[in-house]
């Protein structure tokens, strides 16, 4: 059995092999909280907080962090507190010459305005955006670490839906239902939610990203909740979604059987893929669920991508839309969750994580007795 605990050996191994596309006159600034974590397991708050960044030469790691956060104890770089931005900038004035560096590649995604013109400030040197492809080589592929604890988080969240679904009575409301998930994601080991939980009855389903409220429970209506986990920062993402009574419209039954049939030859395709050792792009996953969905009439309806990757962001490359040509990896983790949303009535969408693995998917988020 794999051992999932990441020790700091494995933050080594990240850093030297983000090291290898540095030059000796290079210095990467990084400010990406999940970036940040990936390479040394520190882990933020609050991801708006700005509790650290992190430098990295050929031949030195930093660590800045804000003195009232707590560092991990599997911490493999030198650790300096620090008093906001203005701490790096300092390090950076005096280290320019040390270092003799020439460039320093910052990410212009999560840099704030402010912190760009301070860095803009400095002299002696050229700023340039970092290329967040570099990155994405290292963070798509899962180890089999990274594997272990994306199983493990995927199991226990399906099972907490599980146990939601055979509980749930008329006269809960939305807003009780994600509580009660939360709750039972905390006993079964998770650490918490990898995003604000989707709770939503009747009408509400037809908004994919509806927020719980004080709506209650009746029967004869529909239900979906899409929600994950997080365990030692990776995330779990699954929906369900069903009617909560005996007598389902006809409509429903329709888009249920479409969502259903969208996603079993979605993740068949795939299969078949990789038997025959085929590759296959982003493009072509999200065209075989959008297929189903347009040639059933409700192409208009279903108003988002057939997936995206998902680690230590719930929401990472690559996106499983109609554009996007980029190959698919073995070892990447990706959720599959097409879906038709009909406003005013009622919404429909089926979701697993799986990890794209030979010779077969492996799918995260099944609980016992599903198929």
């Amino acid at each position: 059995m794999v051992q999932s605990h990441l020790t700091s050996t494995d933050f080594v191994e990240r850093l030297s092999e983000w090291q290898t596309h540095l030059t000796p006159q290079t210095l990467s600034l990084l400010s990406n909280p999940a970036d940040i974590e990936y390479l040394t397991g520190f882990r933020f708050l609050l991801p708006a907080e700005r509790e650290a960044f992190l430098t990295i030469t050929t031949s030195e790691v930093v660590l800045w962090h804000a003195s009232f956060s707590p560092l991990p104890p599997e911490l493999a770089v030198e650790a300096k507190p620090m008093q906001g931005f203005d701490s790096v900038i300092e390090y950076l004035q005096s280290n320019i010459p040390q270092f003799q560096l020439h460039q320093i590649e910052f990410d212009a995604q999560n840099l704030t305005v402010a912190e760009h013109q301070k860095l803009v400030g400095l002299k002696n040197y050229q700023l340039i955006a970092l290329d967040r492809t570099q990155f994405w080589r290292g963070r798509i592929k899962k180890t089999a670490k990274e594997q272990s604890l994306l199983h493990q988080v995927g199991q226990l969240s399906a099972q907490a839906i599980q146990t939601i679904q055979s509980s749930l009575k008329p006269g809960v409301t939305e807003l009780e239902v994600a509580w009660k998930l939360t709750n039972l994601t905390h006993q079964a080991g998770a650490e918490s939610l990898a995003f604000p939980t989707i709770v939503a009855f009747g009408d509400h389903t037809a908004l994919p990203h509806h927020q719980p409220t004080d709506r209650v429970l009746t029967l004869e209506t529909p239900i979906l909740l899409d929600f994950g986990a997080r365990k030692e920062g990776y995330c779990s993402d699954l929906t369900r979604t069903w009617w909560f009574g005996a007598q389902p419209p006809a409509e429903f039954d329709k888009i249920k059987t479409t969502v259903d049939q969208a996603y079993r030859t979605t993740v068949a395709w795939m299969q078949t893929q990789l038997t025959n050792s085929q590759t296959f792009t982003a493009k072509d996953v999200d065209t075989q669920a959008r297929t189903i969905i347009n040639q059933a009439g409700y192409g208009r309806q279903f108003v988002h991508t057939t997936g995206h990757g998902v680690g230590l962001d719930v929401h990472e490359p690559p996106s499983l839309n109609w554009h996007n040509l980029e190959k698919i990896q073995l070892e990447t983790c990706l959720t599959i969750e097409p879906g038709i949303y009909l406003p005013g009535k009622f919404g429909y969408r089926y979701e697993n994580s799986l990890l794209v693995t030979q010779p077969a998917l492996t799918i995260l988020t099944l609980a016992p007795g599903e198929s």
